[in-house]
């Protein structure tokens, strides 16, 4: 219902833009007021608890670093995954294995921030374990499978739990 962001004589954004970085303040652990601010006195009256504007209520409070890894770095690439992983993520907060993985995009190195995208689009972004070139020899692969397929394992996750934020 919010709209297209847009641009007016006096700012910037549409109501979208807003909703999106109350969402992203929230996350953090802030709350968030949306509000008219050509009212006079409405920092007053949001500060003295009126029923002004639209309030965004914090969420449960995103640590800096899952912060950092979702909403901060630039994508190097795309990892897509199957249904049953991005459940196990999504549902389970699991860490993405290499038996899940379908395809990947881009080319990155190991500790690169990249996108996991499944069959419904983008659920996540993280910290790879692996560069694209290894990721691409172990994708679909048992973790059981990975040192004799690479010569090596690093993990046997493709991204651990730990670099990993679910993305909405």
């Amino acid at each position: 219902f919010a709209g297209k962001s847009g641009s007016s004589g006096l700012g910037v954004g549409g109501m979208q833009t807003k909703i999106e970085a109350a969402q992203t303040a929230t996350k953090r652990g802030v709350p968030v007021v949306i509000a008219n601010g050509e009212d006079a006195g409405i920092l007053q009256d949001i500060l003295g608890g009126k029923d002004v504007g639209t309030l965004f209520v914090p969420q449960t409070k995103m640590g800096s670093r899952k912060h950092w890894i979702g909403y901060t770095l630039r994508s190097s690439g795309t990892i897509h995954v199957d249904g049953g992983a991005a459940k196990a993520l999504v549902e389970h907060g699991k860490s993405l294995l290499p038996s899940g993985i379908v395809r990947i995009d881009g080319e990155f190195e190991r500790g690169a921030m990249v996108e996991v995208h499944g069959p419904n689009g983008l659920i996540a972004r993280g910290l790879t374990a692996y560069s694209q070139n290894d990721l691409t020899k172990i994708q679909g692969l048992s973790t059981d499978s990975i040192e004799e397929e690479l010569g090596y394992i690093h993990s046997p996750e493709a991204v651990h739990r730990d670099d990993l934020t679910l993305v909405d």
